[in-house]
């Protein structure tokens, strides 16, 4: 993320992405024309910013700083058109724009600032009487942090005035430190701080993350089966969403070793979530939380089960072919019915294939 407010949202890439030159070329060729069609238009210049977010000359300038020595380097055909869009971009730029803008960036040098520098300043500003809200919420919304770092935070987080974003801070310092303790197979730890999450879908994809460390260890299995029935459990009482529903078929593809009709249950109990959503969008494959202030704002992504409907039909095909087809043809949605009645006869076409063989 570029721009004033590249701190402003968390997230993570996979280890194995790569650089798309020709993807870069078209953003940057698409963010040139946008920041034109700005520059030209008089009413771009009396639009008033939404609620927690700078005027877009401010993003657009601000990005532009950080994409010129990219450009440079990566792509030197642009570097004219990046000019024009420079100068545009500044042209709508007002004295208190700037100002903002330099505030902000204030702001982001304590983001470079090490987790230690970072508390050091929070306590010499309460011990002076000059802690915010936003001192604390850097600390929890940091990158990574480790579990004694955790336990050092955790005494600050009563500290937060403003009561919404103390409770969604809280929320997600107990999310990313169960996450840690997951990771870490500190299954004890994890089934602790999760209990003390406190938005239910949050707990449910925990559970879920848990349940398939658990699966990694064939010793944890009883213990990844009683997971997934919380899992089971949370999720029932989860309102319709597209989360809902891809974490419902996660629990079908991994009943399915364990116990092929709640597998087939649960896929069905898919199948009802998603007919009930306007417009079942399961290509998501993260959810974005947000930590909203009078003067500040944070935004954090995090990426939910990975077990989509194509994946998980073939996986059940290959256990009950009628069963998966039936539950694919249920599909109120023609683009993923299509896509599930797919994915269950390509599974039947593997296994008549191999019974030829």
């Amino acid at each position: 993320m570029f721009g004033v407010n590249r701190f402003m949202v968390t997230s993570s890439m996979p280890s194995n992405s790569t650089a798309d030159p020709m993807l870069q070329r078209r953003f940057l060729e698409t963010f040139f024309a946008r920041i034109a069609a700005a520059a030209t238009n008089p009413e771009e210049r009396l639009r008033q910013p939404e609620p927690n977010r700078q005027p877009d000359a401010v993003y657009m300038y601000s990005a532009l700083l950080e994409l010129e020595p990219i450009i440079i380097s990566e792509h030197p055909g642009l570097f004219q058109r990046f000019t024009l869009a420079k100068s545009q971009a500044n042209s709508l730029l007002t004295d208190e724009m700037r100002a903002g803008m330099d505030q902000r960036e204030s702001s982001n040098s304590r983001m470079n600032t090490s987790f230690d520098e970072l508390l050091q300043q929070a306590e010499d500003a309460d011990n002076e009487g000059k802690l915010t809200d936003n001192m604390i919420i850097t600390l929890v919304i940091r990158q990574r942090k480790t579990e004694e770092q955790f336990a050092r935070l955790e005494p600050w987080l009563d500290k937060i005035k403003e009561e919404q974003a103390r409770k969604d801070s809280t929320n997600y310092f107990w999310f990313t430190r169960a996450k840690l303790a997951i990771e870490e197979t500190r299954f004890a730890d994890a089934v602790r701080f999760q209990g003390k999450v406190a938005e239910a879908e949050d707990r449910a994809v925990l559970a879920f993350d848990l349940a398939e460390k658990q699966l990694e260890n064939l010793s944890e299995a009883a213990g990844a089966y009683q997971t997934l029935g919380e899992v089971a459990k949370i999720a029932g009482s989860l309102p319709d969403s597209a989360t809902k529903a891809k974490i419902l078929m996660g629990l079908a593809y991994q009943y399915e070793r364990f116990n092929p009709g709640f597998a087939m249950q649960e896929l069905s109990d898919s199948v009802a979530v998603i007919n009930r959503l306007q417009e079942p969008d399961l290509g998501t494959t993260a959810v974005l939380r947000q930590i909203v202030g009078k003067q500040y704002s944070f935004f954090t992504v995090y990426s939910v089960p990975g077990y989509d409907l194509e994946r998980t039909y073939s996986k059940l095909a290959a256990r009950d072919f009628g069963l998966s087809l039936s539950n694919a043809r249920s599909l109120d949605d023609k683009f993923l019915r299509t896509m599930a009645v797919l994915a269950v006869t390509r599974e039947c076409s593997k296994r008549n294939v191999t019974n030829e063989q």
